[in-house]
C-alpha cells in the first residue's frame, strides 16, 4: 500500500473512532507530507522521534524568521538571538507536551507501528476474541 493511501485510511479511521484531524495529523505533518518526506503520523512514533521532528521544524521556521525580520526590518542582533532564546524555549516545551499527549493517545488506541499498520501481521483472527 503507499504511503498516501495509508494516511488516508488513517486519517479515516481516526475520524471513525472520534479522534479529530488535527490531532490525528496536525499542520506540521500534513506540510511534511505534501513536500513528500514519508514521515508517519506523530500517534506511531516514538517519543524521541517526534520530538526531534517537531523542534527541528519549528527551529527551521523560526531561524527563518529571524533572518527575514533581521535583514528586511534590521532589527539589532541582541534583540534577535533573545527573541531567538525565547522562541526555541517555548517551541521546545510545546514539542515536549505535544509528544507526550501523542504517546498516551497511542497507548489508549493500543495502535501496532507505522510499518504493522494495515498489515496482514497485524490483523486478528476473530475466533481468538472472546
Amino acid at each position: 500500500m503507499e504511503f498516501r493511501e495509508k494516511v488516508n485510511h488513517f486519517r479515516d479511521e481516526m475520524e471513525y473512532l472520534g479522534v479529530s484531524d488535527y490531532l490525528a495529523a496536525p499542520f506540521l505533518y500534513r506540510g511534511l507530507w505534501k513536500l513528500g518526506v514519508k514521515e508517519p503520523p506523530p500517534i506511531f512514533t516514538s517519543f524521541v522521534r517526534g520530538l526531534l521532528v517537531q523542534i527541528a521544524c519549528f527551529a527551521f521556521v523560526m531561524v527563518c524568521t529571524l533572518l527575514v525580520l533581521h535583514i528586511v526590518f534590521k532589527i539589532d542582533s541582541n534583540i534577535t538571538i533573545n527573541l531567538f532564546a525565547i522562541i526555541c524555549l517555548f517551541s521546545a516545551s510545546y514539542s515536549f507536551f505535544m509528544t507526550i499527549s501523542y504517546q498516551q493517545l497511542s497507548k489508549i488506541l493500543e495502535l501496532p507501528d507505522w510499518e504493522l499498520y494495515l498489515s496482514k501481521k497485524y490483523k486478528t483472527d476473530d475466533s481468538n476474541i472472546s
